[in-house]
């Protein structure tokens, strides 16, 4: 197998400056693309930390924080520091950068992006994200449609995130009005609590769907490899059958025409 050209520091660089260019959630794309094989039955994961990470976007300098995967790609490092106390990930920011030592990372106005928890986190180096190995076109295929899904129902989440929040308030306020708005909240948690119990079913069976691609793409990547050692093997003895009956055609003439000469020679005897 041919080794895989290493892109060089200032290649790295460049795609790198792209990359924490783009939002949180276009960010953690492009990581679940790089590494689709291995994130396929479990990219919720990555796209509920993106929408954690983006929820404290903003928030210490008075914003109201709740961006999600539409937050900015880069964000201070204080919210950074929150974010990981938040999980329980004591690690400060000059030890999450040292898994990019491969190159000079800009001053960004002291931010940190969201791609360098990513790399620390799940143990990958840039290289490894901006060369990935050829993956299955099916498998990159239900990847991105899983995630189209996921966006949708996150929008949806978000539209009934906003009408709970209305109706909590008007709720406070008493009345006519906020009993109804009670009744509405209380209907609304019922209905998410049936919602995640069957969320939770299809999750389970929608990685194993995602799961059963990549083993179907593996197979058929074994299959269609047999096949090729298969076809080698079949070229290596179709060659040796020629070159075996070349030598023996060769043979052949080289006795008949020892046994030319041999009669020949008996007639001057």
């Amino acid at each position: 197998m041919q080794n895989k050209r290493l892109l060089s520091k200032e290649e790295l660089e460049r795609k790198y400056n792209e990359l924490t260019a783009l939002t949180v959630m276009e960010q953690t794309k492009v990581f679940l693309k790089g590494f689709v094989l291995e994130f396929q039955g479990n990219f919720e994961e990555l796209m509920d930390l993106a929408t954690q990470w983006g929820n404290f976007y903003g928030v210490s300098t008075g914003g109201k924080g709740n961006l999600g995967g539409e937050a900015p790609g880069l964000m201070i490092q204080f919210e950074a520091h929150q974010f990981l106390e938040k999980r329980g990930e004591t690690l400060t920011v000059t030890a999450l950068r040292e898994n990019l030592k491969e190159i000079t990372l800009p001053d960004k106005q002291r931010k940190v992006a969201f791609i360098e928890y990513l790399i620390w986190k799940y143990h990958k180096t840039l290289q490894e994200l901006f060369a990935p190995p050829a993956v299955p076109p099916e498998a990159l295929a239900a990847l991105e449609n899983a995630i189209s899904e996921y966006e949708k129902a996150l929008a949806v989440r978000r539209a009934r995130n906003a009408e709970m929040e209305e109706l909590e308030r008007v709720a406070a306020g008493g009345g006519v009005k906020g009993m109804a708005a009670k009744n509405r909240l209380e209907q609304m948690r019922s209905e998410d609590q049936l919602e995640q119990n069957k969320k939770e079913i299809l999750s389970a069976a929608a990685k194993r769907k995602a799961q059963k691609v990549v083993d179907d793409s593996e197979a058929r990547e074994k299959e269609r490899e047999v096949q090729r050692q298969a076809a080698m093997v079949a070229e290596e003895q179709r060659l040796a059958e020629e070159k075996r009956k070349k030598e023996a055609e060769e043979a052949k003439q080289k006795e008949e025409s020892r046994q030319r000469l041999k009669s020949k020679a008996s007639l001057w005897n």
